[in-house]
C-alpha cells in the first residue's frame, strides 16, 4: 500500500510540468490499485486449506439478502420523503441533484446493512438457508 502511494506521489510530481497542476492529481487514481494487492500478492499457505465452507457461503448469501432488503426500504423511504416534501411545498418536480443522493443512500445502506448482518450471523453462528 505504501509503495502504491509513493508511486502515485512521484507520478503526480512528474505530471505537474507535463500536463499542469490542474490535471496532475489524476495520478492519485493509482492508489485504487492498492485494493488489488490482496488478490495479486496473497500467499497461499497450504494447497489443501479450505478457503470457505457451506456455512460461510450461507452467511454471505443471507447477509446480502438482508442488506438488499434494508437498502430497498431506505430507497423507498427516501423517495417517499422527497415526494412528501415537494408535495407539501407545492412543487411538481424535484431537483436533479436529489436523485444521486437517494441512490447513494441506497448503496451505502446496502454496504452497511450487509456488513452488520455478516457480523451478527457469524457471532450467532446461525444461518437459515432456504435454497
Amino acid at each position: 500500500m505504501l509503495a502504491v502511494i509513493i508511486i502515485s506521489v512521484i507520478c503526480f510530481l512528474i505530471l505537474i510540468p507535463l500536463i499542469g497542476i490542474r490535471a496532475a492529481p489524476a495520478a492519485f487514481g493509482l492508489i485504487g490499485f492498492s485494493g488489488l494487492g490482496h488478490t495479486l500478492f496473497r500467499k497461499k499457505h497450504d494447497p489443501d486449506e479450505v478457503e470457505t465452507d457451506e456455512r460461510d457461503e450461507a452467511i454471505q448469501k443471507t447477509a446480502t439478502a438482508a442488506g438488499a432488503w434494508t437498502s430497498y426500504g431506505v430507497f423507498v423511504a427516501a423517495c417517499m420523503i422527497v415526494w412528501e416534501v415537494c408535495r407539501s411545498q407545492g412543487q411538481t418536480t424535484i431537483s436533479i441533484h436529489v436523485l444521486p443522493l437517494i441512490v447513494a443512500a441506497g448503496g451505502i445502506t446496502l454496504f452497511v446493512g450487509r456488513s452488520i448482518a455478516v457480523l451478527i450471523l457469524y457471532r450467532r453462528g446461525e444461518v437459515h438457508d432456504e435454497s
